[in-house]
């Protein structure tokens, strides 16, 4: 089984894939004009702008001239001037989604000043290290709550006080910035090529001229990524209109302003088509960046062995952000998806159409 993760920088765009026996699996691509907008994980200094209560959110400036959506606001006050961290880029006319505060990661913790209790990786399993860890930064408890990583297991508790002090001082610095000054974004959070890093763990790791420097643990490739892995050509598949499957049938994906349906058209080998639809509907959504309630039409009328069959496979996806539901009353079967990254669309139109 063989994984290769490809990393590529130009000065149009960033982009990452992973190619799991020789197929396109994974895919992250990013205009290097959308650098200066909001980005997943990006902390901003932000005002409210307005509050709408019986949403619980709130609406923000966020600076640059975008807004941003807070769930969880309702309580604010307009004018309030607070730290904020992006979840999600804006999409069409959907502002960027925050939440409050933000968490701080360092090697060894991550701080999370507004979540409280001292919690230990459970990949430490000995209750003696646990305990000691714990110990260890039970005095940091007033400042808010930590995630001892799996990195720390074996760590001075004088080493842990000192990145625990740290991240505390470097959250209360930036707390202080949130509350004067324009809204802006404080801290850039990580970029696309750590986001893939820390997916594709164990990969083989290429990277191009221009993103060595930025994955210097990744083996440089001489020439173009693009050439030698046929990229251009894999998208141009990956975005047309209508999916060939195996059996001789094929499926089509349409996103509407309120879900994402699925019609999946049959030829000689119903079911084959139809299981065929199944293995490729998750790894599809992911590759095109789509996300949010998902409806699918599977070919012909199908009994509850057909309904069961076709449901194991949709729920054995390989996706974090990929959530099987069920068949519903209609005769879809329904899912959602975690909005985790902005449609390919979006970005290759960014582009001109090509990456």
């Amino acid at each position: 089984m063989s994984r290769t993760a490809l990393f590529s920088r130009d000065a149009r765009r960033d982009l990452a894939a992973l190619i799991h026996d020789g197929r396109l699996e994974d895919l992250f691509l990013r205009p290097a004009t959308a650098q200066e907008r909001a980005g997943p994980g990006d902390l901003h200094a932000a005002k409210v702008e307005s509050v709408a209560p019986r949403l619980d959110a709130a609406f923000l400036d966020i600076g640059g001239g975008e807004g941003g959506f807070l769930t969880g606001g309702g309580g604010l006050t307009p004018g309030a001037r607070i730290l904020a961290t992006v979840q999600r880029a804006a999409e069409g006319d959907k502002a960027a989604r925050c939440r409050l505060g933000a968490d701080l990661p360092g090697p060894w913790l991550v701080f999370t000043p507004l979540t409280p209790g001292i919690n230990v990786s459970r990949k430490i399993e000995d209750p003696a290290i646990r305990k000691g860890l714990q110990a260890a930064l039970a005095s940091f408890a007033p400042e808010g709550g930590f995630v001892i990583r799996t990195e720390a297991a074996g760590l001075a508790p004088e080493a842990l006080r000192a990145e625990a002090a740290r991240l505390v001082e470097e959250y209360r610095v930036m707390e202080t910035a949130a509350a004067s000054g324009p809204p802006r974004r404080l801290k850039a959070g990580p970029g696309l090529f750590a986001r893939a890093l820390g997916l594709w763990r164990g990969a083989e790791l290429l990277a191009d001229a221009g993103a060595a420097a930025e994955v210097p643990e990744a083996r440089l490739f001489a020439g173009s990524l693009m050439e030698a892995w046929d990229l251009d050509s894999r998208l141009a598949d990956l975005t047309a209109p209508q999916i060939p499957l195996s059996g001789g049938g094929w499926m089509k994906i349409e996103t509407t302003l309120a879900l994402i349906a699925v019609d999946v058209n049959a030829g000689g080998d119903r079911m084959g088509v139809n299981r065929a639809a199944a293995r490729e509907i998750p790894r599809r959504l992911r590759l095109l960046g789509l996300g949010g309630a998902v409806a699918v039409d599977f070919a012909g009328d199908l009994g509850e062995a057909d309904r069961a069959g076709l449901a194991r496979v949709l729920g054995s996806a390989q996706d974090p952000a990929w959530r099987p539901l069920g068949w519903g009353p209609l005769g879809f079967f329904e899912a959602t998806r975690r909005r985790d990254r902005p449609p390919l669309s979006a970005a290759l139109a960014e582009l001109g159409g090509s990456p």
